[in-house]
């Protein structure tokens, strides 16, 4: 595969003769992509900034392995709470429909409450949260 370019505009040719054509009507052989996530604008290849807040997110893929870091004492006291705060958070990990984040404002908000009612010390949160 080659990646050709005539100003801003890219293409990719992987016929010989396609790209020999192409290169004497005035196309040029770009480099290479430098990662899968690049992309092509105003002539080079553009590389997304780093988002230092996804490197140090914490993703459960659904709501059951987010559950699995809680001790079992952990579980019966949020299963058998009466507080309606800890009753939404059940709730809304049953219904929840994919990737559990660590930086999602409905799980930070869940624990801090979890915290503030006695149900988890703050060392057992910043636990569950860490990488």
């Amino acid at each position: 595969m080659t990646h050709l370019n005539f100003g801003p505009l890219l293409r990719t040719e992987t016929d010989p003769e396609v790209i020999g054509n192409l290169t004497r009507k005035g196309w040029t052989i770009a480099p290479p992509p430098p990662g899968p996530e690049a992309t092509w604008g105003n002539g080079e290849w553009i590389m997304p900034p780093d988002d230092p807040v996804a490197a140090s997110r914490k993703i459960w893929p659904h709501a059951a392995a987010f559950l699995e870091e809680f001790t079992l004492p952990e579980l019966a006291t949020i299963s058998l709470s009466e507080d309606p705060m800890v009753a939404a958070l059940r709730l809304l990990l049953a219904a929840w429909p994919g990737e559990v984040w660590s930086d999602d404002l409905r799980i930070g908000n869940g624990l801090a409450h979890l915290v503030d009612s006695g149900i988890l010390s703050e060392a057992r949160r910043a636990a569950i949260l860490a990488k």
